[in-house]
């Protein structure tokens, strides 16, 4: 049966499985919805009623309890009242737990002794509280009635406490349920349609096998093998449908192709075999078939002698040989291709001899054109004139920038492709060669200024009775913004201060010198504390440099004041404060407090002063983070600690040995190649 029905047939009746088996899993699935819709109804209907019926009898009973004890303290009646509604809600809201349907019966029966015992202790508990609210001065007996009426309270308020709980445990409990359930579900449902699809599928796909890919399949196979030259191969198919069809088709052809295949085969032995006069019998063939029996005798017939005169010539060119000309001489277009050859021939000839002159330099060569058609010689003709055109343009150029001319650029409008590329390319070497000599000596002069700018406001002398005071700067290959001073302050006051601008070049070089000026403004001419000085900067700094020039780089600084007696004041942020002290043999770091100038416009509220003293003998050493950032061979930073094991080695040594050898040391840690200032001040308290 299943073979006697047409393709289209086979496929509606596949379709047709796998909708059934989809209506029968979504008909599972149905099932499975409607119980679940029954339970939900269950919680919708009595558990989260009663949940929240007894979260609230729980809060009303609460209340109501308050209310009889603010009614005793503040003897009002208007409490009582309150707590007779408070009373009333209560009740209210367990009966209608008491009324809802589908609830346990045993859960009832406890509700409704509940409620009995609240009723009781409602009328005992509105009587003794209004006796207790009328009378202050209460007879033994109504303080054992109202001893009773609290511990029936307590009991009732565990009994709701309990409900509460209970409901609200079961009702999550069945939500928990109804959620698993759900998800169960869902999995079932899921599973069920993958079994029915699967088994659908599996027995469609036995159908289609059996009737269609089956079939098919041996079908192509016997194609392939057809294709293959094995013309033996037997298709064993034998529906009424259109497969069946189709493989009669196929079986014809097979064998007819076969019959053609043994014919071609026939001529192809008698040719090998010398035999130029056999020939295959069209006549047992029909249609295409035929004819191609016959063009086949034909072909042989016309084609083999210059067949093979012209192969063997063809193959000695695509060898990249050029052979004499063919002197046999045949008939019709046989004879226009023998004709045609020898022509390619002189061509070949004669383009080989101009490329073998323009590859040995001779631009001169003279290439003759055969007709107005002859594109060969008249692309060799444009080659040679482009070339000489290049040589001309080329020459030019490289005299010219030999004289240093490097203004002049060839003309590449004048040419074309990747002649016009040569010409640019050469053009923009020279201006990429013009710009770097131009912006080589622009960032040289830069760097130049910048190195005057940072040296020419470094103090030259620093003398002090109490202090010996040595410091250095050296700058680096691209100039960054180290700043230190040394002056002589309002009040005589000795003033130190160090610091740091972000970046390189002419800015912080600038920015440097403003606040070089500005620190050397108010120190000399107001009586100010380091926390006042370093505001100040951070104001200038910030409306000219922020506002004005909109420079975002930032600065580290750090103030000192000296006092006397070895006591110095000191605020801003900068790098920890290196201090040798001679008494114990050690250093100690002191950090600097506050924040970076130029960030912020006020600067006042974490800026702050701060102390620390030196005994005869201690030195203070300061520097910038080029020091701390050097890098050695390996990339590692020098840092801090290796910054103070090098204080500490040379610390016996005076002030100014003891300078350069701190210095020295850092240059031999990086080599001597440095990416930032180097800034160092030491002092050392001598009286």
């Amino acid at each position: 049966m299943w073979q006697s029905l047409s393709i289209t047939k086979k496929i509606w009746l596949s379709l047709s499985i796998i909708i059934l088996g989809y209506f029968g899993s979504t008909v599972f699935g149905f099932i499975l919805g409607q119980k679940t819709e029954s339970r939900l109804r269950d919680v919708s209907g009595y558990m989260f009623t009663a949940a929240i019926q007894s979260r609230l009898a729980l809060s009303e009973f609460n209340e109501h309890i308050t209310e009889y004890a603010d009614a005793v303290v503040t003897e009002s009646t208007d409490s009582l009242e309150r707590a007779k509604n408070k009373s009333a809600e209560v009740r209210k809201a367990l009966q209608e737990i008491e009324r809802l349907e589908g609830m346990n019966p045993g859960r009832v029966d406890e509700i409704h002794e509940t409620l009995k015992r609240f009723e009781t202790f409602s009328v005992a508990a509105n009587t003794i509280y209004t006796a207790m609210t009328e009378t202050p001065e209460l007879e033994e007996s109504v303080m054992e009635r109202a001893s009773r009426l609290s511990q029936e309270t307590n009991m009732i308020r565990k009994e709701l406490e309990s409900f509460a709980s209970l409901f609200s445990d079961d009702l999550k409990a069945e939500v928990s349920a109804i959620q698993k359930a759900t998800k169960m579900n869902s999995y079932m449902n899921i599973i069920v349609f993958l079994i029915v699809v699967l088994l659908s599928i599996v027995y469609i796909r036995h159908l289609v096998s059996l009737g269609i890919t089956g079939p098919v399949a041996r079908i192509v196979e016997t194609a392939n093998a057809i294709a293959s030259g094995n013309f033996q191969k037997e298709i064993n198919i034998r529906s009424k449908d259109e497969i069946g069809e189709l493989a009669d088709a196929f079986r014809h052809m097979q064998q007819t192709i076969d019959q053609v295949f043994k014919e071609t085969e026939m001529l192809i032995q008698a040719i090998q075999d010398g035999n130029l006069t056999r020939r295959s019998t069209a006549a047992e063939f029909r249609g295409g078939w035929q004819e191609i029996i016959i063009g086949i005798n034909k072909i042989i017939e016309a084609f083999m002698s210059p067949f093979n005169i012209m192969a063997s010539y063809i193959d000695r060119i695509s060898d990249g040989e050029i052979p004499e000309k063919i002197i046999l001489k045949y008939k019709g277009d046989f004879n226009k291709i023998n004709n045609n050859l020898n022509l390619l021939i002189d061509s070949m000839n004669q383009t080989a001899v101009a490329a073998e002159a323009i590859a040995s330099g001779n631009l001169n060569v003279d290439v003759r054109e055969r007709s107005e058609h002859d594109r060969m010689m008249q692309a060799l003709n444009r080659m040679i004139q482009k070339l000489n055109q290049i040589m001309d343009e080329t020459n030019r150029m490289i005299r010219a920038v030999g004289k240093g001319r490097l203004d002049i650029t060839g003309h590449a409008e004048s040419f074309e492709g990747g002649w016009r590329d040569l010409v640019t390319g050469v053009n923009n070497l020279i201006a990429a060669l013009s710009g770097a000599v131009s912006r080589e000596a622009a960032v040289t002069m830069e760097m130049e200024l910048a190195k005057q700018i940072q040296t020419a406001l470094l103090p030259r002398e620093m003398e002090h009775d109490d202090l010996e005071i040595e410091a250095m700067m050296i700058p680096a290959d691209e100039v960054g913004g180290d700043f230190y001073d040394v002056l002589n302050g309002h009040g005589e006051h000795l003033w130190l201060g160090i610091g740091d601008v972000s970046g390189h070049g002419v800015t912080p070089g600038l920015i440097m010198m403003m606040a070089q000026t500005a620190n050397t403004v108010i120190a000399r001419n107001f009586e100010q504390s380091p926390r006042e000085v370093v505001i100040g900067i951070n104001d200038l700094l910030y409306q000219n440099v922020h506002e004005r020039l909109g420079s975002d780089h930032f600065m580290t600084f750090t103030a000192l004041k000296y006092t006397g007696q070895g006591r110095f004041n000191h605020a801003g942020a900068h790098l920890p404060m290196i201090v040798y002290r001679q008494g114990i043999g050690k250093c100690e770091n002191i950090q600097t407090k506050g924040t970076f100038l130029n960030f912020v416009a006020d600067i006042s509220e974490i800026t702050e002063d701060s102390v620390f003293e030196l005994g005869i003998g201690d030195t203070l050493v300061m520097y910038t983070d080029g020091l701390t950032e050097a890098k050695n061979r390996d990339g590692r930073l020098l840092g801090l600690e290796g910054l103070t094991e090098i204080v500490t080695a040379h610390i016996s040594k005076d002030t100014e040995d003891f300078r350069n050898a701190v210095m020295n040391d850092v240059l031999a840690w990086c080599g001597h190649d440095r990416e930032d200032d180097f800034t160092l001040v030491a002092v050392r308290r001598a009286n």
